[in-house]
């Protein structure tokens, strides 16, 4: 599954279902000038999604280097997940969260981003602020679970925007609590809080929050296995977009919409970040529900 990765380098990983087919496909594009243009993997999370992907390819006329989609469907053998996409009982966000963890038991690290999580500068480097670093986890910030928030006082960790290292197997044991949760925001933030995370400021990134989980500690866990979490503000990974233009300043777009993928790309028209914004209409999928959709979509931006 992963043999064009070298042990210990980044995979970007998205996850998408059927209706989020464009949103997937716009959030590939926008790979197309960073160096992970070969180097991310989308999970199909319903049975068909890898081939739409690949259909929508073929039928555009300018070129993105992926090698026809870099696509595996949930249920492939890589992931030793059986046949997840009937087992009802495990909820979307479960599932993601066992892919993650079979990545980084095959020793790579991960960064995960929701596929309407735009990228406005790659994510790479010494010193930035996702990857670069030298945190063992780095995530964007939410303000659920609204507890949790509360108890410690700047927000909370979002995973739809993530980056965990294969440094540790306290992070893959991290995750296998959260699986408790049907929620992976509710899971991850739960699990941090029974580790007692204690937080403090970040000072080389103004607004961030660096932590360590203090029960590994108490529990004389060996100082190789204790990992060390950053938070990174909003000014990095924006999520409410409302009623303003998006700074230049800005890592990723990751912007609050409604829930449906005709919401997210209405969403992204306004902002001027779907690929058919910069590309000539004749180039979009020629199904009649994306000619519907992209009608929808004119009639709300006028």
């Amino acid at each position: 599954m992963m043999g064009q990765y070298a042990k210990g380098s980044d995979v970007v990983l998205a996850t998408a279902t059927k209706s989020y087919v464009e949103v997937a496909y716009n959030w590939i594009y926008r790979l197309r000038n960073t160096p992970y243009h070969h180097n991310y993997l989308v999970v199909g999370m319903e049975d068909g999604l890898c081939d739409m992907l690949k259909d929508i390819t073929k039928k555009q006329s300018h070129t993105i280097p992926i090698d026809g989609v870099m696509c595996l469907q949930i249920d492939h053998p890589a992931f030793g997940l059986g046949n997840a996409t009937l087992n009802i009982s495990w909820s979307y966000w479960q599932k993601r969260t066992q892919v993650i963890i079979k990545i980084l038991e095959l020793g790579f690290n991960v960064l995960h981003s929701d596929v309407d999580a735009i990228w406005m500068r790659p994510p790479f480097g010494v010193g930035h602020p996702i990857t670069g670093t030298g945190h063992d986890i780095v995530f964007s910030r939410g303000g659920y679970p609204g507890d949790i928030a509360r108890q410690w006082g700047f927000g909370t960790s979002c995973m739809g925007l993530v980056y965990f290292r294969s440094t540790s197997s306290r992070i893959i044991e991290l995750l296998k609590i959260s699986l408790k949760h049907g929620d992976d925001q509710s899971g991850i933030n739960r699990a941090l809080l029974s580790w007692e995370m204690r937080w403090q400021d970040y000072t080389p990134i103004a607004g961030a929050q660096e932590g360590v989980p203090m029960k590994l500690k108490k529990d004389s866990v060996s100082d190789s296995q204790i990992f060390s979490v950053l938070n990174v503000p909003p000014e990095i990974v924006l999520r409410d977009c409302q009623n303003m233009e998006l700074p230049g300043t800005l890592f990723v777009a990751h912007c609050l919409s409604g829930n449906r993928g005709e919401e997210k790309i209405r969403s992204f028209h306004r902002r001027h970040l779907f690929f058919d914004d910069v590309l000539p209409r004749s180039r979009l999928l020629g199904s009649r529900s994306s000619r519907h959709l992209h009608d929808e979509v004119d009639d709300f931006v006028g």
